[in-house]
């Protein structure tokens, strides 16, 4: 895929993903999400549904959407990232109290 990177602003792939998870580079869900929705609108940009190839990958890459999605919802109580992302929101971003 010699085009790809003329083509793609922001390569995202599962080894990375990987790699990211394996050395606690997500703070949160929706960064991890993030990246797998980036690896679907890549697959869904470079492959624009010209031959039944193209639609394979399409299918595949909002298939992939579809499950990790669906996996971080089951597993996780449903105000459990709530609360990590205000957290994480106030460890970033708010100065702590005396600045």
């Amino acid at each position: 895929m010699p085009d790809y990177l003329e083509i793609i602003d922001e390569p995202m792939d599962l080894t990375t993903i990987s790699h990211k998870i394996d050395c606690h580079q997500y703070s949160t869900c929706e960064q991890y999400l993030a990246d797998i929705e980036l690896i679907t609108s890549n697959a869904l940009k470079y492959n624009p549904d010209r031959d039944p190839m193209d639609k394979l990958i399409r299918h595949r890459a909002c298939e992939l959407s579809d499950v990790a999605h669906s996996e971080i919802k089951s597993q996780l109580e449903p105000e459990f990232e709530k609360v990590r992302s205000r957290l994480w929101f106030r460890e970033n971003y708010e100065k702590p109290k005396g600045f």
